[in-house]
């Protein structure tokens, strides 16, 4: 019993695999942060992407280049960089209305954020507004 208590009073004040303790309870932590920017930065860019592409789009119809919402949504696809699930949205008129949205859960890359931040049933939206030049396609 006696050396039963003393193996038991090394082993409590012994520091032997400490860091291997400390490396197992923080290492979720730092693999959430990761993960947590990953999604970040990667809806940042998904956003960015949409942005550029509608805005392209806008301005190519406007301008007459693309007359027709197939013609219009076809280029808008070619131009994304993310194979994401995406709705497009062509209302033309006076002022042309390009509109490209994405649900964020699909664009996450863990979905981190979708699950913590309840964004799953949110979407990404890049909307843009440009007045026709003269000699556009009338609608």
């Amino acid at each position: 019993m006696h050396k039963r208590r003393r193996r038991l009073s090394h082993f409590l004040r012994s520091e032997r695999g400490a860091l291997t303790i400390e490396f197992v309870i923080w290492i979720p932590i730092f693999l959430t942060i990761l993960a947590f920017t990953a999604d970040a930065c990667k809806l940042y860019l998904t956003q960015a992407d949409m942005w550029d592409v509608a805005r392209d789009t806008a301005r190519r119809v406007s301008t007459g280049q693309y007359c027709t919402s197939a013609d219009a949504e076809s280029y808008a696809r070619s131009q994304l960089l993310y194979p994401l699930t995406y709705t497009f949205t062509l209302t033309q008129g006076t002022t042309d209305i390009v509109e490209i949205s994405t649900p964020i859960a699909s664009a996450s890359v863990f979905g981190v954020l979708a699950s913590y931040g309840g964004f799953t049933a949110n979407t990404m939206t890049a909307k843009v507004s440009m007045p026709n030049e003269p000699g556009a396609c009338s609608t």
